[in-house]
């Protein structure tokens, strides 16, 4: 009779274990999918903005790029930060940029210090999707009458940037792969 006690003893500690165990994962689980991770992203460095249509054409710039990327394996990602580039059209320090990743392409816009969309001289930001390497290009075409502003984007005479890019060639294998594919 006392092995029979204890057998039942042993077999009730292992359900309870093996029901701990169980929920732990379920837990686990569900904490990987409902909570989102969050990544610093800061770039702070002088770049060259290159052009596609003229290999001579080297503008030395300066760019401000530095937000959080919140990644989540249920909900899009998005990355909330602020962007600067010298010399570029209707960009002020520290503007406001907010992306959204969708159908394996960031999207969004930038904001001026009041939270309104504004047109500026950049036309697209493009990242890996853990912004490894970032890619911007520049609208080909940016004048602003009064408060109303005329942008377009031509991809054979587009002007662009790559954050550490070394060389021009490694640029604009950027571009095609993270800009022009889309377009």
């Amino acid at each position: 009779m006392a092995d029979r006690l204890g057998q039942e003893k042993d077999n009730k500690r292992s359900k309870t274990l093996l029901t701990v165990a169980v929920v732990l994962v379920v837990l686990n689980v569900l904490l990987f999918f409902l909570v989102p991770t969050q990544k610093t992203i800061s770039y702070d460095e002088d770049a060259v903005i290159y052009s596609v249509s003229d290999e001579n054409y080297e503008k030395p710039c300066h760019v401000t790029l530095t937000g959080t990327l919140t990644q989540s394996v249920l909900l899009k990602d998005v990355f909330e930060g602020s962007l600067y580039i010298t010399d570029v059209p209707g960009l002020e320090e520290n503007m406001t940029i907010r992306l959204t990743r969708q159908n394996g392409a960031w999207a969004g816009h930038i904001y001026d210090w009041a939270g309104q969309i504004i047109s500026t001289g950049v036309w697209d930001v493009e990242a890996t999707k853990d912004f490894e390497h970032v890619t911007i290009a520049f609208a080909t075409t940016y004048e602003r009458t009064g408060s109303q502003v005329q942008a377009s984007f031509d991809r054979g005479s587009a002007t662009f940037l790559s954050l550490g890019a070394p060389n021009r060639a490694y640029a604009l294998r950027q571009l095609q792969e993270l800009i022009l594919k889309q377009n």
